[in-house]
């Protein structure tokens, strides 16, 4: 993959180097055109001014007057704008597009940012192939090898091997939901593009046809969708032009949340399972890691929420206490912080797992959903969908009708809520003494909170509620079955679900 990449962006560099001398198919020729028309409209005046007509009108229905328009107000209604956005374009019947052959789009080029989206840079574009053809067959491979046989498969794939797996898999009923475009145009691929496909079936399969895919929105698509718009760059091998029509899912927050938080906390876990040297050396890149990923996390109103408000404290009124004061200041008069400060407190395995702990609790505390069930929870023992919980272990007994729960479960759980408790009413005395303006008293109550935050943190570890959830199994795997029960998929659509 690093040599792919490395390989091709040096081609792009030549590319942009010798632009007037490199040789251009029509299709590069075109790209190139309409890259100098898209400046001509970021320049052109008009388009200022309609912007400036725009805001103005912005801020009659917003009942904003300048004094309004500060940060926190333009955050908070850009939030709203992205999701208002992104439900427009997902109800929006989409664009007729020119009949003919899908994998005609892989003879295109696309205009790439280097650094911003104002720049004029010349050559500037990228072959859509590469991204088909390179890329992804080898993002695919690095996802699905894991012994020398499978070596073996990806470097030369046959027509039987392939057969068979499809077959096994057709039998079973995988492809009858969302799997349809594949099935048809499966026969008539070549090896190389049956393996692709396969692969991205066998990484995606648990959640098209899990509890995972019954959780999005019903408006949004969660009884359709196909294969190719949930993996990238195959959608022309099903007779689809998914990436070309901006008709792809793969920011959902379903399919794609779980997963980065389970990769996340279980980084932790490996960090924490080092030698000491180890874990600063992996605690060092990891902070490197989260601001990049910071800026770069998919799903836009994530991504919004999280540096908009996450990182700096901005809803005091929903967050875990041991998350507002992480890199806190216990004498400042603000919870206002950046995310230098919360990462300030992570330097090694120990200090990054309880850090992700935390901000996992606090992303849940305050992201804000349409579906009914992800609403906030005003009747909350401490915050909304707070984990690990009491009320979390009732809600799963009670969707799959176990008449009890094993004594160590609730012991476990009961052992948290003492710090819990305490840590829900400092923060209710947090809020009132900041409101008044008490420094003296919320610095003693913020101290006395110190003091709950070890406990609860000590209680955490001790009961291995993160160990044991997210340790790294180089053994596991997958289920062959897949499939969820009607309980399942009522418990995924409550406020109180968590994966097991």
């Amino acid at each position: 993959m690093v040599e792919s990449l490395e390989a091709e962006y040096a081609r792009l560099q030549h590319r942009i180097a010798n632009w007037q001398t490199v040789p251009k198919t029509a299709e590069m020729l075109a790209e190139h055109e309409a890259m100098v028309a898209a400046r001509s409209r970021s320049e052109n005046t008009r388009e200022k001014f309609a912007a400036g007509v725009e805001f103005a009108i912005s801020m009659r229905k917003q009942r904003l007057g300048l004094g309004d328009v500060v940060e926190g107000v333009l955050a908070l209604n850009e939030l709203r704008r992205l999701r208002t956005e992104e439900l427009a374009q997902e109800l929006a019947p989409g664009q007729a597009q020119a009949a003919g052959d899908a994998k005609a789009y892989l003879d295109r080029w696309h205009r790439v940012i280097l650094d911003n989206a104002l720049e004029t840079v010349d050559g500037a574009m990228m072959p859509v192939r590469y991204w088909y053809e390179d890329f992804m067959p080898k993002l695919l491979s690095a996802f699905s090898v894991s012994n020398a046989s499978h070596v073996a498969t990806c470097e030369a794939p046959t027509d039987p091997v392939m057969d068979g797996w499809f077959q096994w898999m057709h039998d079973a009923g995988e492809f009858a939901v969302y799997g349809k475009e594949l099935v048809a145009a499966f026969p008539s691929c070549s090896p190389p593009e049956k393996l692709r496909l396969l692969q991205s079936w066998w990484l995606s399969r648990h959640y098209l046809n899990g509890v995972q895919k019954r959780r999005e929105r019903a408006e949004f698509g969660r009884d359709s969708g196909s294969i190719s718009q949930y993996v990238s760059f195959i959608d022309v091998y099903v007779g689809r032009n998914d990436v070309r029509d901006a008709q792809m899912r793969v920011s959902f927050p379903y399919f794609i949340g779980p997963a980065v938080w389970r990769f996340l906390h279980t980084v932790a876990e490996i960090a924490c399972d080092k030698p000491a040297a180890e874990q600063q050396r992996l605690a060092a890149g990891f902070k490197q890691f989260f601001k990049l990923f910071a800026t770069m996390y998919p799903c836009p109103y994530c991504r919004h929420h999280l540096n908009a408000y996450v990182v700096q404290n901005r809803e005091v009124d929903m967050y875990p206490v041991e998350y507002l004061l992480l890199g806190h200041d216990l004498e400042a008069t603000s919870f206002n912080m950046s995310i230098d400060d919360k990462l300030g407190s992570v330097s090694d395995g120990p200090s990054l797992r309880l850090f992700l702990w935390k901000l996992h609790n606090t992303v849940s505390s305050s992201i804000a959903r349409s579906e009914e069930w992800y609403h906030r929870d005003d009747g909350a023992f401490y915050t909304t969908r707070y984990w690990p919980s009491l009320a979390a272990e009732l809600a799963r007994a009670r969707a799959f009708n176990q008449p009890s729960i094993p004594v160590e479960r609730v012991e476990s759980n009961f052992r948290l809520m003492g710090p819990v408790g305490r840590l829900a009413g400092v923060r209710l005395e947090l809020h009132r003494l900041l409101a008044r303006g008490d420094a003296a008293s919320a610095l003693q109550a913020k101290t006395i909170a110190q003091d709950y935050i070890r406990q609860l943190e000590t209680r955490v570890i001790e009961e291995r509620f993160l160990q044991d959830n997210y340790h790294f199994d180089p053994n596991l795997s997958d289920p062959l079955t897949v499939g969820f029960s009607e309980a399942e998929e009522k418990l995924g659509r409550s406020g109180l679900y968590t994966e097991d």
